[in-house]
């Protein structure tokens, strides 16, 4: 198995505002840095993660440079985002999940 590691990548002042990629063959590590980016072009902060149990999906919810929040679905391995899929006004601690009913919901800060 791989395990992937998605962090904030960013310098003191948080001038970076990169996502940061890692895997490990282990889920306690060491992990091996992959890249740096911008999912979709776009500066990202505060982020979470959400893998769908029905599809086996994964999502990457963040602050788009404090100007909104963005979800992207992730590549099939997880490595990078595959585009903006919905966009909501800025919140923090965000918390995606699909309810038993198939809707899908976020929940945060604000």
């Amino acid at each position: 198995s791989t395990y992937v590691m998605w962090f904030h990548l960013d310098t003191a002042g948080y001038r970076f505002r990169h996502a940061g990629v890692a895997t490990s063959t282990s889920p306690a590590g060491p992990f091996s840095f992959v890249h740096g980016l911008q999912p979709d072009g776009i500066p990202a902060l505060d982020m979470s993660l959400f893998a769908d149990p029905v599809d086996g999906g994964a999502y990457l919810i963040r602050s788009c440079n404090n100007a909104f929040t963005g979800i992207s679905r992730l590549s099939a391995d997880f490595l990078n985002s595959t585009g903006l899929i919905s966009n909501h006004s800025v919140f923090e601690g965000m918390a995606l999940f699909r309810h038993v009913n198939g809707t899908f919901y976020c929940i945060g800060s604000h």
